[in-house]
């Protein structure tokens, strides 16, 4: 069963790899409407980000124009992922394990 304790993503930069509960335990701004987070690489302090939709978690970078987007350059399928946006930010639910990430001011 693919997981967030099985799934790796690599740094956009250095191409370290960070398992997927990691990423989550550091990341450190969300953007609640767009279903983003973003994570500090813990090798080379790279922001990374991650799109979040019901089982599938999305590696890319962020684009402005036309308006803000996620390009995606690689899709990791999660099973019994859920993701909860709020006002105050993003809540990630999996297995027994629940995460909150801020939102961006």
């Amino acid at each position: 069963m693919k997981s967030v304790l099985n799934q790796y993503l690599d740094c956009t930069d250095c191409m370290g790899t960070t398992l997927l509960s990691d990423a989550f335990d550091i990341a450190f701004q969300s953007w609640p409407q767009q279903m983003w987070i973003a994570y500090r690489c813990p090798t080379c302090e790279t922001v990374n980000h991650l799109g979040l939709n019901r089982d599938l978690v999305t590696q890319g970078y962020l684009d402005g124009a036309p308006g803000p987007c996620l390009v995606p350059t690689r899709q990791i399928h999660v099973e019994q992922l859920s993701v909860t946006a709020k006002s105050g930010g993003l809540t990630i639910k999996t297995l027994n394990l629940s995460w909150s990430i801020p939102a961006s001011s």
